[in-house]
């Protein structure tokens, strides 16, 4: 019960067993580790497995984009210019400060990205055609959708990828601004130095 005699112990180079020093009581609380294991022993994992997947579509958030109602391209220039100088783990210039950079010229982007709203059925088969005409010229077309039918989701889903033959992804923040869409739906393509 006397702390500082056990630093004493201690700093003496004393280890070991050193004795009851005084009143011990049996230890009252069960092991943490058996209640623990119970716990997940007694866990329906395949029950709360099938409530995660049925809540998927409950969640999710979508970004909707308005309606296109005549035709439109914009270029987008994604060219960055550089602040400071960028330098290698030796601390040789690999890019110099003020030069302007175009990813594009450095690897250009040979994909088809096809935003759509999947609940626009007048449009749907248009977007089929074109992305039908689009896999014919690009190494890859990417379906991306601004929404979903999130009433039996999954349902929903695997009927628009079965149409495609493709997966479906969902449009992301950083792709909405990235692209600066407005309108649904949107073909992005790019030429050698600019997305269109």
């Amino acid at each position: 019960i006397d702390p500082h005699w056990l630093d004493q112990e201690v700093s003496s180079g004393e280890s070991g067993d050193r004795g009851v020093k005084g009143p011990s009581y049996d230890i009252a609380e069960r092991d943490l580790s058996d209640v623990m294991r119970e716990k997940v022993a007694s866990v329906d994992w395949g029950k709360k497995k099938s409530q995660a997947i049925a809540r998927y579509w409950e969640k999710q958030k979508f970004i909707a984009l308005e309606r296109a109602t005549e035709h439109n391209i914009h270029y987008l220039d994604p060219s960055v210019y550089v602040t400071s100088d960028i330098k290698d783990a030796t601390g040789g210039i690999i890019v110099k400060k003020g030069s302007v950079i175009n990813p594009l010229k450095l690897m250009p982007f040979t994909q088809a990205l096809v935003v759509f709203d999947p609940l626009d059925k007048e449009r749907l088969p248009l977007v089929l055609n074109r992305f039908n005409q689009l896999k014919k010229t690009h190494n890859r077309v990417t379906l991306i959708a601004t929404q979903m039918d999130t009433v039996d989701g999954w349902t929903k889903y695997k009927s628009l990828s079965d149409l495609f033959q493709e997966h479906i992804f969902k449009l992301t923040p950083d792709v909405y601004s990235r692209f600066q869409l407005k309108r649904t739906p949107s073909i992005i393509t790019a030429n050698s130095q600019q997305f269109i």
